[in-house]
């Protein structure tokens, strides 16, 4: 629907009308004539289904963990404080050997609080296939992940971008070993 309304705009804002009708054939047309009518737009809604209901139930019983813990609030600092620290720090990484094809990250924190976490990027061998976990406990994670194909394509004034979309593998590991750590392995959800 985000797709079409967009389209809808740049078919507004179009001062061209064969530019309005690309548009429109390529983002709206196949959403046009669904329904009984011919001339509405319809849409398919179909993500209220069980694996929807799995997730939800997964995310509460997650959510009431980490609060039982008295981590809710710890948990999601210590995210944002990673995030945050191993972008910047694999950015410099790269600076420093443009040709480099893995990191291994080194994230260390109060095991009982997770406060005060401290991030360390390093230059590493390349992973085969999967990142590899190193180590993994209460207070601590070590492993080591293949940097996204195509980093090395883009200009250094680009990189930070492209690999802010593509943190989700770094973000990925960590999250599944804290929360191994943390909430058990019944409650990984990845």
């Amino acid at each position: 629907m985000e797709e079409v309304a967009e389209a809808f705009g740049k078919i507004i804002q179009a001062t061209d009308p064969l530019e309005a009708l690309r548009v429109y054939e390529e983002e709206v047309s196949d959403h046009v004539g669904r329904g009984a009518f011919r001339d509405e737009i319809s849409f398919r809604c179909e993500f209220f289904d069980e694996d929807f209901f799995v997730i939800v139930k997964n995310h509460r019983a997650r959510l009431a963990k980490l609060k039982d813990l008295g981590i809710e609030g710890a948990y999601f600092d210590l995210i944002q404080n990673y995030e945050a620290a191993s972008l910047k720090q694999v950015l410099d990484v790269l600076e420093s050997d443009p040709t480099l094809k893995a990191v291994q990250v080194s994230v260390s924190y109060d095991k009982k609080t997770l406060a005060a976490p401290t991030v360390g990027v390093f230059p590493a061998s390349a992973p085969k296939g999967e990142p590899e976990v190193t180590e993994s406990e209460e207070g601590r994670q070590i492993f080591v992940v293949a940097l996204p194909d195509g980093i090395h394509d883009v200009t250094s004034a680009d990189r930070e971008g492209f690999l802010r979309e593509r943190m989700w593998r770094f973000r990925k590991v960590f999250l599944t070993e804290l929360d191994r750590t943390y909430l058990g392995e019944h409650l990984v959800d990845w």
